[in-house]
């Protein structure tokens, strides 16, 4: 039986080659995955180790302007109530309160309008 001997090692050999296949590819899985878990957890550590730096530079800026902003309308407004023009010389004012205008701007302003 000349035929079961050859056929015995092919077999053999086939069996053999696909064990070595197997071998390979679960090596190579890992590999690959332990490579792929290495990327992440360096990337992972450079966000968290340095944030994105020109993006809190811009942030920083624009909240100096908003401030900057803010203390000139402040300024404005302190300057505006605490010097406010006198009663009869202000008519716009008169306008808007006319509970605080005498009696004669009152009748002025009634009609005026």
């Amino acid at each position: 039986m000349p035929g079961l001997d050859w056929n015995n090692i092919v077999e053999d050999m086939l069996g053999f080659g696909v064990s070595i296949l197997m071998t390979l590819m679960l090596i190579s899985l890992a590999v690959w995955f332990a490579c792929s878990a290495m990327v992440h957890l360096t990337k992972m550590g450079r966000r968290i180790q340095r944030p994105n730096h020109n993006a809190l530079l811009r942030e920083n800026e624009r909240l100096r302007n908003s401030l900057t902003d803010a203390r000139q309308e402040n300024d404005y407004l302190r300057k505006l109530y605490r010097d406010p023009p006198p009663l009869a010389e202000d008519r716009t004012r008169n306008a808007v309160w006319p509970l605080q205008a005498t009696e004669e701007e009152l009748v002025e302003f009634r009609s005026a309008g």
